[in-house]
């Protein structure tokens, strides 16, 4: 039935809800958009009437989702693999990180605060040897579930921290030459509870950027650093 005039057209027109054209104008999307706070109501980062002032919600989050300062914060540091040591550090003490067996030595296994290669701690290894240092073996063939290759090598080196700021981590071995594998490069020594960040690499005598690496983010002075590198490579190579 066709609306009618006079009151009852009058009053059917007042109570018509705004088309969504003019509601997208009016009201800006919290999900992409930063609240307007020259518009006052739920969208403008005014206060609710409890004293509450409306969350920001990052563009990208699932409508409805908020996202606290601490939370954005975290988000920044984490890298883009998520793992189970990733979101709760915690779980380190209990489980070692993520481990790519063929990018390292055949028979190459990792601790919570190690890696051995054929049942050599490199940990250990480097107790008695010094930093930086060398720890070479066979290479996995790709894609053969861990078989050793006869021909192929791949070297562990272990090198410590001399330098940890803002700008990066400075090792004491010259990596500069080494196509390192720096997805793979490991904290041993201890157990680090931190959140992963990235940090860029120094060598020992270099001022250019060798590479990036995904660490836990207290990383510090003395600690050491274990990561494989393709090929066969002697300690005189690093020092």
């Amino acid at each position: 039935m066709a609306a009618g005039s006079g009151a009852e057209g009058t009053e059917s027109q007042e109570f018509r809800p705004p088309a969504r054209a003019a509601l997208r104008k009016t009201l800006p999307d919290c999900r992409t958009e930063r609240p307007n706070r020259e518009h006052s109501g739920l969208f403008s980062g005014a206060r609710h009437a409890s004293g509450r002032r409306v969350p920001y919600v990052s563009p990208g989050a699932p409508y409805g989702s908020r996202e606290s300062p601490a939370t954005r914060r975290m988000t920044r540091r984490r890298p883009d693999a998520m793992t189970l040591t990733a979101l709760l550090p915690t779980l380190r003490s209990s489980i070692p990180s993520p481990f790519d067996a063929a990018a390292w030595p055949a028979g190459s296994a990792p601790t919570l605060d190690d890696v051995t290669v054929r049942a050599v701690s490199v940990g250990r290894y480097a107790d008695i040897c010094g930093t930086p240092c060398v720890c070479t073996g066979p290479a996995v063939i790709p894609a053969s579930g861990g078989v050793a290759s006869a021909s192929l090598s791949t070297t562990v080196v272990v090198t410590t921290v001399t330098d940890a700021g803002a700008a990066g981590l400075r090792l004491d071995a010259c990596v500069a030459g080494l196509e390192a594998v720096w997805r793979e490069a490991r904290l041993i020594g201890r157990v680090s509870h931190a959140y992963d960040e990235s940090f860029a690499v120094f060598d020992a005598h270099g001022a250019d950027v060798c590479g990036t690496v995904v660490l836990p983010g207290d990383v510090r002075v003395g600690d050491r650093i274990a990561f494989p590198c393709p090929g066969c490579h002697t300690v005189g190579e690093v020092r």
